[in-house]
């Protein structure tokens, strides 16, 4: 089992955040490209020749060439295999962001210089970050999509703020918070579907008590 503790000696949600703060990557993006810094090293080095065990030391050298703070070295074999490290990482990033930025990148040789480009033109703090996704999900209707698209794309908003929200909820009040948002997500997701499912939406606000947003969404799935 791989500890959860990162290169910064912190827990995971805290090393997601140091993602998070970067628009250009989404929440459930950051997440599989940290898990795969934790998990990945005893894997895919392994597979090089390189074998390492996933720590928290291995984890810190990929960190740094995001951050800059590993350098390339000099002898020729050392800058080999950094140079596989940096691939390595400059791959998950590159897969990991939104597919229009791609072309973007193309001139950036390294993982610092691709991030340090990201950083400086799409860097956004938690309350700008916050304040987008609120504004998107106020204005989130059904419209014209079918009910599975519009509950992808309703997922999708809520599933970023929130891991922005609970970063910053302790752990005593978390479950209370989230019970909440359960609620408020059930009730949004109701309120703005199209007129022509207004009987269907009905029929679940007055359900005693009001079925889960699972359960809604497969009653409405066979009301299409």
């Amino acid at each position: 089992m791989v500890s959860r503790a990162g290169c910064l000696g912190v827990d995971f949600d805290t090393v997601c955040g140091y993602f998070l703060v970067l628009g250009f990557l989404s929440a459930s993006k950051v997440g599989v490209l940290v898990r795969f810094l934790l998990l990945a090293p005893s894997v895919a080095f392994s597979n090089s020749g390189l074998l390492f065990s996933a720590s928290s030391v291995v984890f810190s050298e990929l960190c740094g060439h995001i951050d800059g703070s590993a350098l390339a070295p000099q002898g020729v074999e050392a800058l080999s295999k950094w140079e596989i490290k940096d691939a390595w990482v400059m791959t998950w990033i590159l897969s990991s962001v939104e597919p229009h930025l791609v072309l973007n990148l193309k001139p950036y040789k390294t993982t610092t210089a691709i991030w340090n480009y990201l950083n400086t033109v799409y860097n956004q703090d938690n309350f700008a970050r916050r304040f987008q996704l609120e504004y998107e999900m106020a204005n989130f209707t059904q419209g014209s999509l079918s009910i599975e698209e519009y509950f992808s794309g309703f997922q999708t908003l809520w599933a970023d703020y929130s891991d922005i929200v609970y970063a910053n909820v302790p752990v005593a009040a978390l479950s209370a918070v989230q019970a909440v948002h359960a609620t408020s997500k059930r009730d949004q997701f109701l309120m703005k579907l199209r007129r022509d499912l207004e009987i269907a939406r009905s029929n679940l606000m007055n359900c005693h008590p009001v079925p889960s947003l699972d359960a809604c969404l497969s009653e409405l799935l066979c009301e299409e």
